[in-house]
C-alpha cells in the first residue's frame, strides 16, 4: 500500500481562503436581521455597516485568491460591463453634482451612496467568481430563504424580538414594511425555484415558504409587493402558455396576453404623466399622491441636468429646488420631506440624468438577453421564466418603493447568479511572477486594513456616539458625544450636524436649560454653529440645515446677547431656495416675531396659507401666531374663516382646542 504524498502548504492556505470567502457570503444573508437601539438610525446603520465589513473581508480574501489561483479571477463579459458602466457614471454624476460629499458617504437613514453601490459590486464580482457550480448557488438560496422564513415570523410576532415598540411602520427587523416587501420578493421567488428543483416532500416545504412569504408581504401591508409577487406568478404562467404548450392556438393565445400586458403597462404608464388622468385620481385616491408629486420634482430636475443629473443620492437637493407646496396636504401624502423619488426611473434619471439611466435600463436588458439565450440554447424553461419574472416584479416594485441594503443584497446576488449562465467568458491576463503575486497580496491585506477602519469602524463609532449623546450624565460629557460623532466619520455628516442642532435647540427651549452650565452650552452652541456654517458651504440645498442654523443664531442672540443679522441672512437664503416652502415660511415668520416684526410675522403666515390652501397645519400655525404676537382679532378672524374652506370635524375641534387654550391666557 503506497503512501499518499501530502498536499502542498498553498493549497492548504488557499483553501482557507475560499472557506473565508464562501462563509462571509453566506453571513451576509444574516444582514437583514440586524437591529440595535445603540447605533443611529437602528434599523438601517448595524445593517449597511455589518455588510460593508463583511464584503470587504471576503473581497480582499477573493483578490488574494485571485492573484494565485487564475480559475477564480473575474470573468469580463457584458453583464460585468453593463454594471462597471453604470458604476462609472454614476460615480461622474456624483463628481459633477451638487453634493459630492453626499453622493459618495450618503448619510446614516440610507447608506446607499456610492461607498454602498461599490460594495454591492465587490460582491457581486465575489459571488460570480467563487461559487462555481448550482448546488453552491442553491444553498446559498436556501439559506436566504431561511432568513426570510424568520424575519416573516417576527413581522407577524414582532415581540419575540423586542421589536413591538421599535416602529411604527411595521416590517419586523427591516423597520418598514415596503423594504420587508422588496425583500421577502425575492425570497418567494427563490422559494419557487427551489420548488420546481426539488423532489417529493421538499416540494411541500418550499411552497410553505412561498405561502409564508406572501402571507407576510399582505399582512404587513407591503401594497406594491403583494402585486408584483402576483403580477410575476401571471407572468410565469404566460410564458409557459406562450413557449412550452404543445397546442399552437394556445400558445399563441399566451403570446397575445403577453402583448396585451405590456401595451396595457406603456398605457398606464403614460396616464400617470397626464395631469388629471384617471389614473392619477386613483393614485391619489390610494394615498399614493407622493408618487406624483416627486415625480414632478423629478422631472424638472431632469430637464435642468439632463445629462448626469444633480449626483447620485441628492434627491434632497432635487426636492428643495423643486419643492411643491401641496405635498404636505391629504392629496401629496402629508409628507414635507422627500430625500427619495419613490420611482427607480424618476430618481435615477435625475440623480445620473440619462446616461445613468439608459445605463442603469441596460443591466436589465443584458440580464434578459442572457435568459433568453439560455432558454433557447437549452430548452430549460423554468430558471429564465422565473427570474425574468422575479426581475420585472422587482422593477415594477421600484415604481413606487426604492432600495435599501436588503433588497440590493439579493439583486446583486441574483445578478451574479445569472452572470454565471453567461457561456462567454473572457479571462485577465495570467500573472506569472511569485514577486509581483505577494506584492499584489500585501497590498490588498494593507487595504482591507484601512477600507475597515474608514468604511466601517470610523462610521460605526461616529453612529454610536449620537445614540450615546441622549444618556450623557453632564453638558461635558454631551458635548464630547458632539464632537466626536462630528470629527469621526464623514459619514451622513450633513444629517448629523442638523440632528446636532436640533438637539441643541431642544434643550434651549426646556427647562433644563437653567442646570446647564452656560460656558458648557456656549462651547456646544460655537461647535454647532461652526458645523452648521460648513454645512451651509457645502452643501447649498440642504434647507433643513440653513434653518437650523438661522435658530442657532437666534438662540445665540437670546443667551448672548447677540444680534439677529446672521439669523435673518440664513433665512432670507432659505426664501431665495424655497419661496413656497410652508416650514420655510413658518420659520421666517418666527424669526421676525423674534425681532418684533409682528407684519411681517403674519405676512409669511399668510403666504403659507396661500400656497396650499387645503392644508389644515398653515392654519393653526396662523392662529398660533396671530395670538404669540397679541394679535387676537386675526386670529379669531382666520378660525371663522377657515372653517368656511376646510369643514371636517377634526378641523373644528382642533380650532376650538387652539382658542380655548389661549383666549384663556
Amino acid at each position: 500500500m503506497t503512501e499518499e504524498i501530502p498536499k502542498p502548504v498553498e493549497y492548504n492556505w488557499l483553501n482557507s481562503l475560499k472557506g473565508i470567502i464562501k462563509a462571509g457570503a453566506f453571513l451576509t444573508l444574516l444582514t437583514p436581521l440586524l437591529v440595535s437601539n445603540k447605533f443611529f438610525f437602528p434599523f438601517v446603520g448595524p445593517k449597511s455597516i455589518y455588510f460593508m465589513a463583511v464584503v470587504e473581508i471576503i473581497f480582499f480574501a477573493w483578490i488574494v485568491l485571485a492573484i494565485f489561483d487564475k480559475s477564480y479571477r473575474p470573468k469580463i463579459n457584458a453583464l460585468t460591463i453593463s454594471i462597471i458602466v453604470f458604476l462609472v457614471i454614476i460615480t461622474l454624476s456624483g463628481i459633477f453634482g451638487v453634493n459630492p460629499s453626499n453622493s459618495f458617504w450618503s448619510k446614516h437613514e440610507r447608506i446607499t451612496g456610492l461607498l454602498m453601490m461599490y460594495h454591492l459590486f465587490g460582491y457581486f464580482l465575489v459571488l460570480k467568481s467563487t461559487f462555481k457550480d448550482r448546488k453552491e448557488w442553491m444553498w446559498f438560496m436556501y439559506s436566504s430563504i431561511g432568513a426570510g422564513v424568520l424575519i416573516s415570523i417576527l413581522s407577524f410576532r414582532p415581540e419575540l424580538a423586542k421589536l413591538s415598540s421599535a416602529n411604527a411602520r411595521g416590517g419586523a427587523t427591516l423597520g418598514n414594511s415596503s423594504f420587508l416587501g422588496s425583500y421577502l420578493l425575492f425570497n418567494f421567488f427563490f422559494a419557487l425555484y427551489s420548488l420546481i428543483k426539488a423532489k417529493k416532500f421538499w416540494k411541500l416545504l418550499w411552497l410553505g415558504c412561498m405561502i409564508l412569504f406572501f402571507l407576510a408581504i399582505i399582512l404587513n401591508d407591503a401594497r406594491a409587493a403583494t402585486l408584483v409577487s402576483i403580477l410575476g406568478l401571471i407572468l410565469i404562467g404566460l410564458f409557459w402558455i406562450s413557449f412550452i404548450a404543445k397546442q399552437t392556438w394556445f400558445r399563441w393565445a399566451g403570446r397575445g396576453a403577453l402583448v396585451f400586458l405590456i401595451c396595457a403597462g406603456c398605457i398606464v404608464m403614460f396616464l400617470v404623466t397626464q395631469k388629471d388622468s384617471f389614473i392619477q385620481k386613483l393614485m391619489i385616491e390610494n394615498t399614493m399622491g407622493s408618487r406624483l408629486i416627486t415625480l414632478r420634482s423629478s422631472w424638472g430636475a431632469f430637464k435642468a441636468k439632463p445629462l448626469l443629473g444633480w449626483g447620485w443620492e441628492n434627491f434632497d437637493s432635487i426636492w428643495t429646488k423643486y419643492y411643491d407646496p401641496s405635498s404636505p396636504t391629504s392629496l401629496g401624502g402629508g409628507e414635507y420631506w422627500y430625500d427619495k423619488a419613490h420611482n427607480v426611473v424618476a430618481e435615477t434619471a435625475a440623480t445620473s440624468g440619462i446616461l445613468g439611466l439608459l445605463s442603469y435600463l441596460s443591466i436589465f436588458a443584458v440580464v434578459f438577453v442572457i435568459l433568453i439565450k439560455k432558454f433557447l440554447k437549452k430548452k430549460n424553461f423554468w430558471l429564465p421564466a422565473i427570474f425574468i419574472s422575479l426581475l420585472i416584479a422587482y422593477f415594477l416594485q421600484n415604481l413606487t418603493v426604492f432600495d435599501m441594503i436588503s433588497s440590493y443584497i439579493l439583486f446583486f446576488a441574483s445578478l451574479a447568479f445569472i452572470d454565471s449562465l453567461d457561456d462567454k467568458e473572457k479571462e485577465y491576463p495570467n500573472i506569472n511572477s511569485s514577486m509581483i503575486s505577494i506584492g499584489l497580496g500585501l497590498i490588498a491585506v494593507t487595504c482591507l486594513v484601512i477600507s475597515l477602519i474608514f468604511f466601517v469602524i470610523n462610521p460605526l463609532k461616529s453612529s454610536a456616539y449620537i445614540s450615546k449623546m441622549n444618556t450623557a450624565e453632564n453638558s461635558k460629557e454631551r458635548l464630547g458625544y458632539y464632537v466626536n460623532s462630528i470629527l469621526t466619520s464623514p459619514l451622513g455628516k450633513f444629517q448629523n450636524r442638523d440632528f446636532l442642532a436640533r438637539e441643541t435647540l431642544t434643550l434651549s427651549r426646556s427647562p433644563a436649560i437653567e442646570k446647564i452650565n452656560p460656558e458648557n452650552f456656549a462651547q456646544e452652541v460655537n461647535f454647532i454653529t461652526d458645523e452648521l456654517e460648513k454645512t451651509v458651504k457645502e452643501s447649498k440645498y440642504d434647507l433643513r440645515s440653513r434653518m437650523s442654523l438661522s435658530q442657532i443664531y437666534a438662540a445665540r442672540a437670546f443667551f448672548f446677547n447677540g444680534s439677529f443679522d446672521n439669523a435673518q441672512k440664513i433665512v432670507d437664503e432659505t426664501l431665495m431656495l424655497c419661496p413656497n416652502g410652508q416650514q420655510v415660511l413658518w420659520n421666517a415668520a418666527q424669526m421676525a416675531a423674534y425681532q418684533k416684526k409682528y407684519d411681517k410675522t403674519m405676512e409669511y403666515a399668510q403666504k403659507a396659507i396661500e400656497v396650499a390652501p387645503n392644508l389644515p397645519e398653515a392654519y393653526y400655525t396662523y392662529v398660533k401666531l396671530a395670538f404669540l404676537t397679541k394679535q387676537n382679532e386675526l386670529a379669531h378672524k382666520m378660525v371663522e374663516n377657515s372653517q368656511k374652506i376646510i369643514t371636517t370635524g377634526e378641523f373644528k375641534n382642533k380650532m376650538e382646542g387652539i382658542l380655548e387654550q389661549y383666549d384663556k391666557k
